[in-house]
């Protein structure tokens, strides 16, 4: 499950441009980062990485971690050796098939951004032998807290290319953008063609009775701006930048 990065602001809650109005671009693409299929299977990938023996962490000390070969647990409430420190707990119970059931009570870690700690639950359950489909309730708060009730799949594995489908909620209070969207994401392909941009697929993200649509085209136009086409009710907005697949809040930024 190929993850890369973009700015965590998006995705943790925190506030993007301090307490001044974010611009329609910044609140677009808060929204977008954060409730793409791969933005959301970002809140759990730590734990669900760490379980399935493709995730470790810098400082063996910290966070302090356990694995009874059926529940891995996953403590903070400590400051690694880097100076990050790290809090709550995360419990992940194995299943068949990589399928995992996650436990998150104030999860999260200390950023430059600030703290971010998330609580709720998730599954990952394997639906054939390269798909999995997972689904979150978590609530993540930071600078702002957002809740987000999610379901969706990803085809592929740690190593390779990823095709992301997922559909559900996120409610956003606090620092703007605040309110509720309906966010749905089709066939969000990652692969090497282009590192930390997606290469093709679209989220249409539904708010306040206007329609966003991010098609994005990393296979046609890889960039350093991470930019893709962006739309509003059917009307073509140009490219929208900082469009990537993920956060990177001091884990690896990809796998």
């Amino acid at each position: 499950m190929k993850i890369a990065s973009l700015p965590l602001a998006a995705l943790a809650g925190i506030a993007l441009v301090g307490c001044s109005q974010p611009t329609e671009e910044e609140e677009t693409r808060t929204w977008a980062t954060s409730s793409s299929a791969v933005g959301v299977y970002w809140e759990i990938y730590e734990p669900a990485a760490f379980a399935h023996g493709e995730h470790t962490f810098e400082d063996p000390a910290c966070p302090v971690t356990s694995d009874d070969g059926t529940v891995v647990t996953i403590r903070g409430e400590c400051t690694t050796s880097g100076g990050e420190r790290r809090f709550g707990t995360a419990t992940i119970t194995r299943g068949a098939g990589q399928a995992l059931e996650i436990s998150l009570d104030g999860y999260g870690r200390s950023t430059d951004l600030g703290d971010v700690r998330t609580t709720g639950t998730a599954s990952i359950r394997a639906l054939e032998a390269d798909l999995h489909e997972f689904d979150v309730d978590l609530v993540i708060q930071g600078g702002s807290r957002t809740h987000v009730d999610y379901v969706g799949t990803v085809r592929g594995g740690y190593d390779g290319a990823t095709t992301w489908n997922g559909t559900g909620t996120l409610e956003r209070s606090g620092f703007a953008p605040t309110g509720t969207v309906t966010a749905t994401t089709v066939d969000e392909r990652l692969d090497d063609t282009c590192s930390g941009q997606p290469v093709s697929g679209q989220t249409t993200i539904e708010r306040a009775g206007r329609t966003d649509v991010i098609t994005y085209d990393g296979a046609t136009a890889c960039d350093d701006a991470r930019a893709a086409a962006w739309s509003v009710n059917g009307a073509d907005r140009g490219l929208l930048t900082g469009i990537g697949c993920s956060a990177s809040p001091g884990r690896g930024s990809s796998v």
